[in-house]
């Protein structure tokens, strides 16, 4: 059966009350599985856990449990072989290696006028270097900055501007193509701003305005920041604004109709091809949509060899 609607996943193995996704990745045990890192806030912050899923076969499985807990989207590396997400409430991130089944935490990040800050989320920049936007509150004042920490040498960079915008809740965030500009939505005046940070001068400002039906929940996509139209006051996964020239893409995912009420703040995609999203109300909590037949059989073609010696 084709998957070309959105269908209902299992939930969670755990008492979580929200799930928090990594990007799709294609591949798995099989080569025609999807497959999504998941962890999870169950209200304390003390259930640290993260599974795989596979969408494709509707399984879970345990991996290593990671040191601290997870409150935000789990950003991957581009060669996929590697997670980020806060070490949260520690000003520190935590790396998890697929390959190893092994976390490692990094060094506590800079301070802001000497005062800890909190990770708020996460973006790789290569393989080795991932960018953090962190944020805290000094005198009743918020600051915000973006830092560059180095995986294999555990150094962070600290830069001298700051930005102090009245929403700082980076639900999403993402890099420019060209590695030149940071991104992160709903960060800036109000709820519905996407701000950048440009690397080389040290630069703040809001890139776009989605205005007030439109909505960023937590979702990683290193080239893009997902957004969706909202009922209620929440979020369906459904456009993207491509972070190369910072153009919208609409419509990209359909709406889920089977919703009573549509309302999810965390997504996991994989191109315009496979999403995954937890909703807040009623049952059941996580859904799918794949665009393509997982279950269409596989030919073969034989070709002449080439290059015999």
């Amino acid at each position: 059966m084709a998957l070309l609607v959105w269908e209902a996943a299992e939930n969670w193995p755990e008492a979580w009350q929200e799930n928090l996704f990594s990007p799709i990745v294609a591949g798995g045990t099989y080569l025609q599985d999807y497959v999504v890192y998941v962890s999870g806030w169950e209200g304390t912050g003390t259930l640290f856990r993260l599974y795989e899923y596979n969408i494709t076969q509707r399984t879970w499985t345990r991996l290593a449990d990671p040191p601290d807990y997870v409150n935000a989207a789990i950003s991957m590396s581009p060669n996929h072989n590697l997670l980020c997400t806060p070490a949260n409430p520690h000003p520190r991130v935590q790396i998890y290696n697929i390959a190893t089944n092994t976390w490692t935490l990094s060094s506590a990040a800079p301070q802001i006028l000497a005062t800890d800050v909190l990770i708020m989320n996460s973006v790789w920049a290569d393989d080795d270097t991932v960018w953090a936007f962190v944020r805290n509150s000094v005198g009743g004042v918020w600051r915000t900055k973006c830092y560059r920490y180095v995986v294999s040498t555990d150094t962070w960079t600290d830069y001298v501007n700051v930005y102090s915008p009245a929403i700082h809740n980076p639900q999403a965030m993402g890099i420019s193509p060209d590695l030149s500009t940071l991104y992160f939505g709903q960060c800036g005046a109000d709820y519905n701003d996407l701000s950048k940070y440009v690397i080389a001068t040290d630069a703040y400002s809001v890139a776009v305005n989605l205005g007030a039906t439109l909505y960023f929940p937590y979702c990683c996509d290193r080239n893009r920041v997902w957004y969706g139209a909202t009922t209620g006051g929440f979020a369906q996964i459904m456009h993207y604004i491509d972070l190369s020239d910072e153009s919208l893409h609409t419509n990209i995912f359909p709406s889920n109709a089977s919703r009573d009420k549509p309302a999810n703040i965390s997504a996991g995609v994989y191109d315009a091809e496979a999403a995954i999203v937890w909703y807040r109300t009623t049952e059941p909590k996580n859904w799918t949509y794949v665009t393509r037949d997982l279950t269409a059989t596989p030919t073969v073609q034989t070709l002449p060899a080439t290059g015999v010696t």
